[in-house]
């Protein structure tokens, strides 16, 4: 079981990896937890065994509101975009009411710890499909994920593997993923994870230049933390940072870098004056988002949600429009419109206009709460992460269950020292 979770954690860090299922489409990973889930299942009902623990009366309250949500949306959402999210839900709702039920928390906290084992694996992985990419990119000018992914795997053929191409300009680094902000997620999780300083360098420099905006964003506000606990715990940070093995790893790189420049110098010119324009839309985005399409929607959707907030009914303020549809008011109120079924860039708007402000007071209740747990570095940090970067990106959809996962530090297990920390397993 727990080499399941560990491989869990390495699939839950290549969104983009999926399989074509009918018309739809399912990740690798959500594959393989519904089979352990099932497997688990089978067990428990032999033994004739569930779990009922009530430490997690915050998540229960938050999956009565979600299935409240559900049936407001049954009744007020057209079907085509009612049926188009009750699945997302669903899944939701039977991965973590699931994990409740068939493992206890002390069982969990285990599981949990080859999970974000696995989550660190995942996110080397993924830094280092990013530089091949950029090195396809821009040197033999190869698309490497809709190559092998699309090309010649046909793992799914409705997941966009262009996305790290911009405007057929730029090369971005994506990852095993569809698109930068997902990966910079992902590489932040890296770096939160690993204790080797020259990995957490290489991982800051490839969120720099991932050109993310999210995952920059993220970066700086994880690096000031990182500075303000050195400051707190009274630490040297030259000496904390520099010794001599790491001297020589430094220059081991200095002099490879340089090698590579004096090969490639033409293509890590172009690259890099590819890169500043990417970053100049970025700091145009941030000065002045009405000049920049993306974050002019962005900021849309802030704009406009007291006013889209105001317009429903009470029941809908309440709980919501409909979990994973919160696009749908949107369109009715034509401040947005794309195609199909969708929810907003970020996962507060998701939340608080899918889920009603009670669904969004419960779901930031339990995250907040991560937060304040200090004396877990990891738990904080990636709470933190899930929290701000849910203001700039909408990866709620899956990564909800990771807040169940880190919520279970509370209870007896934040006061015994037997917890199982993931502190001391996330080393290179």
């Amino acid at each position: 079981m727990e080499k399941a979770f560990l491989a869990w954690g390495i699939l839950f860090g290549m969104p983009g990896v999926c399989i074509d299922i009918g018309t739809s489409f399912m990740a690798i990973a959500n594959i393989l937890i519904f089979s352990v889930i099932a497997y688990k299942g089978i067990v428990q009902i032999k033994h004739r065994s569930v779990y009922w623990d009530r430490k997690y009366a915050l998540w229960y309250a938050l999956l009565i509101s979600i299935i409240i949500t559900s049936a407001v949306s049954f009744i007020t959402l057209p079907d085509s975009w009612f049926y188009g999210a009750i699945s997302r839900t669903i899944k939701t709702v039977i991965i973590i009411v699931s994990l409740m039920l068939l493992w206890t928390q002390k069982q969990l906290l285990v599981l949990r710890e080859r999970f974000i084992r696995g989550l660190y694996y995942s996110a080397v992985i993924n830094m280092l499909w990013a530089w091949l990419q950029m090195y396809c990119g821009y040197i033999l000018g190869i698309n490497i994920n809709r190559l092998v992914f699309q090309d010649i795997l046909h793992l799914s053929s409705n997941v966009y593997w262009d996305q790290s191409v911009a405007h057929d300009i730029v090369y971005r680094m994506s990852g095993l993923s569809w698109e930068p902000a997902s990966f910079g997620l992902i590489a932040c999780i890296g770096y939160i994870l690993t204790k080797n300083n020259i990995v957490k360098m290489l991982f800051a420099i490839t969120i720099l230049l991932s050109t993310s905006k999210s995952g920059i964003i993220c970066l700086a506000i994880l690096f000031i933390r990182d500075i303000w606990s050195f400051i707190v715990n009274k630490k040297n940070i030259a000496s904390s940072m520099i010794n001599q093995k790491g001297i020589i790893v430094f220059l081991i790189v200095l002099v490879s870098t340089g090698l590579i420049w004096l090969e490639y110098d033409n293509y890590i010119m172009n690259a890099l004056e590819n890169i500043a324009f990417i970053f100049d839309l970025i700091i145009t985005s941030i000065v002045s988002p009405q000049d920049n399409f993306s974050s002019n929607i962005h900021s849309t959707y802030y704009i406009e949600l007291w006013n889209v907030l105001s317009s429903v009914d009470f029941v809908n303020f309440l709980f919501g429009t409909g979990m994973f549809s919160s696009g749908y008011i949107y369109e009715v109120k034509r401040i947005v419109i794309m195609q199909g079924v969708w929810i907003p860039e970020s996962d507060f708007i998701t939340i608080v206009v899918g889920n009603g402000v009670v669904g969004g007071i419960l779901y930031y209740s339990i995250l907040i709460k991560n937060i304040m747990l200090r004396e877990n570095y990891i738990n904080t940090s990636l709470s933190i992460l899930l929290f701000v970067f849910g203001f700039f990106y909408g990866q709620c959809t899956g990564w909800i269950v990771m807040v169940f996962l880190l919520s279970l530090c509370e209870g007896i297990f934040r006061e015994k020292k037997t917890a199982i920390s993931v502190c001391n397993t996330a080393k290179l």
